[in-house]
């Protein structure tokens, strides 16, 4: 038995191995192999180089091509990166503008915009190494009754990431008043009074633009990144407008991630006796923009590589067969549907 073409998702993996598809190969020597991985921006298979090996040993072999798609821009930064001559990556930067908005539509029917209050929210739920950094320096420069905090798991209850050492304040729970349940899409856990949302990304060495940040455009927050080198600019590129009037964004071209920290506290500390609502008002064309142009790449992304389109164009059985698993973001196929 054999096949042209095999999807996977990183759910279909039963430990971080990539043995399924080695086995796969051997059974039914397809032509091609698709990893369909855009909601991470990592190959997430292995860290262990004798499978990287083996598999590009069996690629070449039966001559089959592999495509790895992901969410990011790029793949540097990673030990978990697969490479090799019959490997080829395909990045949809976009393509957790759908995810999010698959998630929440329905509570955008009764979205209202609050009154700017405050400065800034910085709401969290994994106590990731640089966020932790971040609500220190808010600390350290007297910033915390500025804006609105959420620091939901304390680092000595999480063993999912490294974590930062705190050293001048003394981590307990922060929470303001709304429902935080860690539930990422539910609006109401980020929509509040504060002029700016400021988002502790996944990712710092690399572009990969998530729901935190695309969630806020679409409830008409003013954001204001915190994470990988130019992840704020990056977004220019696909149509969004920064907010240029009230920030300077040097401090996002900088390198070193203390530099881009320091550069957002630097910020904060210029706008915090300033009045919210006027600097509200001044940037509202460009809420306004941004809310219409990721409706525009809900209704279809241009930002979609073409390559997947030619797949889903050439194996359109093989596609609608792995729609069907109930893993699967079902917003996918309608995005595909409109270049098919």
């Amino acid at each position: 038995m054999t096949k042209e073409l095999i999807i996977y998702t990183p759910s279909m993996f039963l430990s971080p191995t990539i043995i399924k598809i080695l086995d796969d190969i051997e059974t039914y020597k397809p032509k091609k192999l698709l990893l369909f991985n855009p909601a991470e921006c990592t190959f997430l298979g292995t860290t262990n180089r004798n499978e990287f090996d083996e598999l590009n040993s069996l690629l070449e072999k039966y001559d089959i091509k592999f495509y790895v798609l992901i969410g990011s821009e790029t793949i540097n930064g990673y030990e978990d990166v697969l490479l090799g001559k019959n490997i080829e990556y395909l990045f949809w930067p976009t393509y957790q503008i759908h995810r999010t908005y698959n998630a929440i539509k329905k509570q955008l029917h009764n979205f209202t915009p609050k009154k700017v209050e405050t400065l800034y929210s910085f709401h969290n739920w994994r106590p990731r190494t640089h966020r932790g950094f971040f609500l220190e320096k808010l600390f350290i420069n007297n910033l915390f009754e500025y804006g609105n905090i959420t620091w939901k798991v304390l680092t000595r209850d999480d063993s999912s990431c490294s974590h930062h050492e705190f050293k001048v304040w003394e981590e307990t729970y922060l929470t303001v008043d709304i429902q935080d349940d860690g539930d990422t899409y539910n609006i109401e856990n980020f929509h509040d009074n504060s002029l700016f949302h400021i988002v502790g990304e996944t990712e710092i060495h690399k572009n990969f633009i998530t729901e935190k940040t695309y969630r806020t455009i679409f409830i008409e927050k003013p954001f204001l990144i915190f994470g990988s080198k130019n992840s704020n600019i990056c977004l220019k590129k696909y149509g969004f407008e920064i907010f240029d009037e009230l920030i300077d964004y040097e401090f996002d071209k900088k390198e070193n991630i203390e530099e881009r920290l320091d550069g957002i506290i630097d910020i904060l500390l210029k706008l915090k006796n300033q009045d919210f609502l006027n600097l509200h008002k001044s940037i509202e064309d460009k809420i306004t923009h941004n809310k219409n142009r990721i409706l525009e790449i809900v209704k279809k992304d241009e930002f979609i590589p073409t390559k997947l389109v030619d797949l889903y164009r050439q194996h359109k059985k093989d596609f609608n067969d792995f729609f069907s698993q109930k893993d699967f973001d079902d917003c996918v196929k309608g995005i595909l549907e409109n270049y098919g």
